[in-house]
């Protein structure tokens, strides 16, 4: 039989087993997955990154195959919790009523009040997020389900009292239902987690980065990490000059192969989220924004042996978090609604002006109304965007002989791609531009798939490089009609601010995000900020 050795870190005593002809022993063997993808986006310096980045490419298959495993996780996690709350809910108030009596207020039917009552008790639970409450600290789960019982017990209380009079047995009903959701529904959570921890299925799928967090879990009780909704794979590793060979038996973590394969590893293993530990320099902001390219969601956590945390499971407590909720199918779907029912409604109140503006176009200058331009789009794909016409036809030729003629204009070209003085632009154009109004017939392309309403402004190739390590960022959602950088200075900014807007945009991305960013586009194009 072959000898067994194991690796170690210098610095811990975390042991993962390995063979001897296989230093790092790779999942993918053993999952039969393809090995001819590079990596090449993880752990990267600025300069390295910016001289390979034609290779960071997304990788769609693994960013829709991971962002479906967290939605389906997610949902398996929730949905259990969501019917013992219910259940409970509804047992409470139909027990409340039958020792205590109906109120006037819901005499008449009191199943459907029953079911009103207990939805909505749910939602209030919805809105302090207690789901899918993955790893989540258990004295703030409880302070949770206290608040929430005491915010919808008082709701309930004006509508019974805003209707009917004063009754003492109402009052009754009330501080039964209070002090039974106070205490039953924790207890019966706890109890489900319990219950739902043995089940292989319940729960999000984890794989764990760096020294001190595989300490950690090491030290943990994998049943009690199970009932918190954490189910850990194991640990990847970085490649270290350092490790040492040491024969031993301790047990612990799974190691599952190196960093640069993680994001095979985790399509393999369907693991959508990534716990990094604070201690892991290698794992730079940057790195783990390019991670989360491919797993939706990532949080840099600090890890400690003992204690509990203001908001996470014993031991741990938040450093940042990066979620890309572009990746997560229901998110995208939401998206994808919004922007087509947006387009839809707007198309009947823009259209008299389109009217105007294309003949505006026609009568004042020879040439098409249109103009098609070719930009990247959404996984690096070209895609053609379509603007108002605001040049002369024979734009690059004029633009040539005026760089030519005025040579310190041609670093502001070559550095923004805009000059403040054009002179290819129209006397209608200067007016489109300045309003923005040129942009306008991409709702066409939003409408058809290729942009969304809000998004990083779509770039030429030439762009690419000035992109350098926040170029996978940008393929990794749809370009924008108006984005944050539109709304936060526009061109008044620098393009390594545009850049970082659209990095902090990817990462930080919601519903309530891209509404704030359609309101304040109303006042930019308004007051012609940082338009020319």
């Amino acid at each position: 039989m072959g000898r067994r050795t194991t690796v170690r870190g210098r610095k811990t005593g975390v042991v993962s087993r390995c063979t001897r002809n296989d230093r790092q022993p790779s999942i993918l063997k053993q999952l039969r997955l393809p090995t001819n993808q590079s990596m090449t986006t993880l752990l990267l310096s600025h300069t390295a990154t910016a001289q390979r980045t034609p290779e960071l490419q997304l990788d769609r298959d693994v960013a829709v195959h991971l962002g479906k495993r967290l939605l389906m996780q997610r949902l398996a996690t929730c949905l259990p919790l969501l019917v013992v709350d219910a259940a409970v809910i509804a047992g409470l108030i139909a027990t409340a009523i039958f020792l205590c009596g109906a109120p006037a207020a819901i005499s008449a039917s009191p199943l459907g009040i029953v079911t009103a009552a207990s939805l909505g008790w749910v939602l209030v639970l919805v809105s302090y997020q207690l789901y899918p409450a993955f790893g989540l600290n258990p004295a703030l789960e409880l302070k949770r389900f206290t608040s929430a019982s005491t915010i919808a017990t008082s709701l309930l209380a004006i509508a019974i009292f805003g209707f009917t009079p004063f009754e003492f047995r109402s009052v009754l009903m009330l501080g039964m239902l209070w002090l039974g959701s106070v205490v039953l529904l924790p207890s019966a959570r706890y109890l489900a987690r319990r219950q739902l921890g043995r089940s292989a299925w319940w729960g999000i799928r984890c794989i764990v980065v760096g020294d001190s967090a595989i300490e950690y879990f090491n030290s943990q009780s994998p049943r009690q990490l199970a009932q918190l909704g954490c189910r850990v794979i194991g640990y990847v590793r970085c490649p270290n000059l350092y490790w040492e060979e040491h024969e031993a038996d301790d047990e612990g973590l799974e190691y599952l192969g190196p960093t640069s394969e993680l994001h095979d590893i985790c399509r393999g293993v369907d693991a959508p989220s990534l716990l990094v530990a604070d201690d892991q320099s290698e794992f730079s902001e940057e790195a783990m924004g390019q991670i989360g390219l491919h797993i939706p969601r990532i949080e840099r956590l600090e890890f400690s042996a003992a204690g509990y945390s203001q908001d996470r499971c014993p031991g741990l407590a938040p450093a940042s978090h990066i979620e890309n909720g572009l990746l997560q199918p229901g998110n995208m779907l939401l998206k994808r609604a919004l922007d087509v029912f947006a387009v839809v409604a707007m198309f009947p109140v823009l259209l008299p002006l389109l009217a105007v503006i294309a003949a505006s176009i026609k009568l004042t200058s020879a040439g098409p109304v249109f103009y098609r331009h070719r930009r990247i789009g959404r996984y690096g794909r070209e895609i053609e965007v379509w603007k108002f016409r605001t040049m002369v036809q024979n734009a690059d030729k004029v633009l040539e002989v005026y760089l030519a003629e005025n040579p310190q204009l041609r670093h502001e070209w070559e550095r923004d791609h805009k000059l403040k003085r054009d002179p290819r632009v129209t006397r209608v154009g200067v007016f489109l531009r300045k309003t923005s109004l040129d942009e306008l017939p991409q709702l066409i392309n939003v409408l058809v798939g290729d942009m969304s309403l809000v998004g990083p402004r779509p770039i030429v190739t030439a762009e690419i490089e000035k992109y350098a390590e926040a170029y996978p960022l940008y393929i990794a959602v749809q370009p924008g009609l108006t984005g944050l950088w539109q709304v936060s200075g526009r061109n008044n900014t620098t393009y390594e601010r545009r850049i970082q807007l659209d990095r902090r945009y990817v990462s930080t991305w919601s519903v309530w995000l891209d509404c704030y960013i359609l309101t304040r586009t109303i006042k930019t194009v308004a007051f012609c900020e940082g338009a020319y």
